[in-house]
């Protein structure tokens, strides 16, 4: 459901951009026609002035309406495609090599080190990610030994396919 509500948001910005190049392409219009009638003297030069000055006003209005929401689609299509890169890490059971601070924060709430037992016993070796779109906490036992943390790693790519 939230897949397909970015859709839509993401078509609606598209076409609002679109919208409002034609609202900005009927300014120019109009300013040509202004032009022409200053030209032909059926306007004086005050009337002339005061129209022109507020159509350019509206085209600059219009203009950074545009490239406010070309931004946003353009950093909603950059996530998306990082986005895609992890699932498809994440399928493949590569191991991540990089951080990409961007999508941590896109993907993770909070993140809690150690943990505290049912007898009051602390476990330092316990790391727990609240995700953003998580309800509940996901917690992962670390250990300094590697093939532990292959398993850690292990563990987060199959719960990742299982709630898919």
């Amino acid at each position: 459901m939230e897949k397909a509500e970015t859709i839509l948001q993401e078509n609606n910005r598209k076409e609002e951009i679109e919208k409002l190049n034609i609202q900005k392409h009927d300014l120019k219009e109009k300013l040509k026609k202004l032009l022409d009638l200053k030209l032909d003297n059926t306007i004086t030069e005050e009337a002339f002035k005061e129209k022109n000055y507020e159509i350019e006003r509206k085209i600059r209005n219009i203009q950074k309406q545009i490239e406010n929401k070309a931004s946003t689609v353009n950093k909603e299509d950059n996530l998306k495609s990082k986005m895609e890169g992890i699932k498809y890490l994440l399928k493949s059971h590569d191991i991540i090599t990089e951080f990409d601070r961007e999508v941590f924060d896109i993907l993770i709430d909070k993140v809690i080190i150690g943990e505290i037992d049912e007898k009051g016993n602390k476990n330092p070796y316990v790391i727990s990610f609240i995700l953003k779109s998580s309800k509940k906490t996901d917690s992962y036992e670390l250990s300094e030994e590697p093939e532990k943390k292959l398993n850690l790693i292990k563990q987060l790519t199959k719960k990742e396919q299982k709630s898919r």
